[in-house]
């Protein structure tokens, strides 16, 4: 049975197509396409394509292959929804503060507990 959320179905549907090595940073592509949506509205015909918009859409992308990557290795979606959300509250957070020194420590603090997180994951082992 598929999950019809966006990891749930799209990365499942490209485990069918591209295979199961490949379908994380498929779907983390398309992950990143999507948030191109920021920048770029057709149906309002606004675009403001530039330096962010490129920089927005590579971290997305990369992310998204590391939700992937999660997805594949818990085997449901719940464990990348809540890096998700953890994700979401943190750069909030951030754009509340608009300080640089506890911005940076934010932004540090999210890498050293998404790599450490990954870490575990890798050492446990396929699912």
């Amino acid at each position: 049975m598929r999950n019809y959320s966006f990891r749930g179905f799209v990365q499942s549907s490209l485990n069918d197509v591209v295979g199961y090595k490949v379908s994380p940073i498929a779907s983390g592509i398309i992950f990143g396409v999507a948030h191109l949506s920021n920048y770029v509205n057709p149906l309002t015909g606004v675009s403001n394509l530039n330096t962010n918009a490129i920089v927005w859409v590579l971290l997305s992308c990369f992310v998204g292959t590391f939700f992937g990557l999660l997805r594949r290795k818990s085997g449901d979606i719940y464990c990348p929804a809540l890096f998700h959300g953890l994700q979401d509250f943190t750069l909030s957070i951030m754009s509340i503060l608009k300080y640089s020194m506890p911005v940076i420590s934010l932004g540090i603090g999210w890498l050293i507990f998404l790599t450490t997180t990954y870490r575990q994951f890798i050492k446990s082992g396929p699912r």
